[in-house]
């Protein structure tokens, strides 16, 4: 089940991230934390495919703003408003009732093997996605990086 049912971030793919990072910090007065990303998989039409994020939220949250450079090819093909990402205690679970309730799973990461790692997307019939994120994994590394450390 979505933690608190409420998301605590909304993603927005970017074509320049250092631009979009100053362009959107000027208008809406925010501040960024360190980029960041490592080459994983993703598992996208049936299809795992290895990609390269690379990944900002600002500093004032929550909700907190997610800039994701664009990848062509990936789940974070297209420029503009993503998802928004809420957080999960059982990820597996969440992602089924989304799709018994018509939200069909988009993407999900993986590891090298095919294992489902710590996100998915959910695609809405209107086209907006859902982030589901297992909290137990993903939490302690978000809580360090948006107090200032690596998300490593």
């Amino acid at each position: 089940m979505a933690i608190a049912g409420a998301f605590y971030h909304v993603g927005i793919v970017v074509s320049d991230l250092p631009r979009a990072m100053e362009e959107l910090g000027e208008l809406l007065g925010l501040t960024w934390l360190p980029a960041f990303g490592q080459p994983t998989y993703q598992l996208l039409h049936s299809e795992q495919i290895p990609v390269e994020p690379l990944v900002t939220y600002s500093r004032q949250g929550p909700p907190y703003v997610e800039l994701i450079q664009q990848r062509p090819g990936t789940v974070w093909d297209a420029t503009g408003l993503h998802h928004l990402g809420v957080w999960t205690d059982s990820m597996r679970q969440e992602s089924d009732r989304f799709t018994q309730a018509g939200v069909p799973l988009d993407s999900v990461g993986t590891d090298a093997e095919g294992n489902w790692t710590s996100a998915c997307y959910h695609r809405t019939a209107e086209g907006l996605r859902v982030e589901l994120i297992d909290i137990g994994h993903s939490g302690p590394r978000l809580a360090r990086y948006l107090s200032g450390g690596s998300y490593r």
